[in-house]
């Protein structure tokens, strides 16, 4: 609770400054950040995510040539990062509407981070906790900010034919996505079939 207060503080001066505050979590992996927005509850049961998360408090500000961490583990000092080269949005469908795996447009990516779909519940913009922001503003910005910079961004769905994905599958398809090397959409089923 005393972090989300005091994101709730932060996140207006961040933001006349020039930063962008979202609730996601930074990857560092293979040379390169990557944004991750995702259900807490994915973030916890995934090891090998964890491994990599810059931290394990959700919270990134986003500037027009650097990011970082709002809160930093102890283990890592705190630390500007380069602006994200990719950012991955993983929604949680178990009823196979949405494919294991789409890229989207800055639009598209507004739209499932506003969306924040959680099997059958809407979190906007993945955070449980009060906002000082509106979460539409808040989801324009994000694409104001994916347009400009032409950010490829992966929408990954969690859960597979109802079934939740493991947790070496979702970083197996986050590195994809990191590298740029996923089809534009794959049905789950072409993805077992490979």
């Amino acid at each position: 609770m005393l972090k989300d207060a005091l994101t709730a503080l932060a996140a207006p001066i961040l933001s006349a400054r020039g930063g962008l505050p979202v609730p996601g979590w930074l990857l560092s992996s293979g040379g390169s950040i990557v944004l991750l927005f995702a259900p807490v509850e994915v973030i916890k049961s995934c090891s090998e995510i964890q491994d990599v998360l810059v931290s394990t408090d959700s919270g990134v500000v986003i500037c027009s040539k650097q990011s970082s961490v709002l809160f930093p583990t102890k283990s890592r000092p705190p630390q500007l990062f380069t602006k994200p080269a990719t950012v991955v949005v993983v929604s949680s469908d178990s009823t196979d509407a949405l494919p294991l795996v789409s890229k989207l447009s800055p639009g598209q990516a507004a739209y499932h981070f506003l969306a924040g779909y959680e099997d059958g519940k809407f979190i906007p913009a993945y955070n449980r906790a009060p906002s000082p922001f509106d979460q539409l503003a808040l989801a324009n910005s994000l694409f104001l900010h994916l347009k400009k910079d032409k950010t490829p961004t992966y929408l990954i769905n969690a859960k597979s034919s109802g079934k939740q994905i493991d947790g070496k599958d979702l970083m197996r398809l986050i590195e994809l996505a990191q590298s740029n090397g996923m089809p534009d959409s794959t049905k789950p089923e072409d993805t077992r079939g490979k």
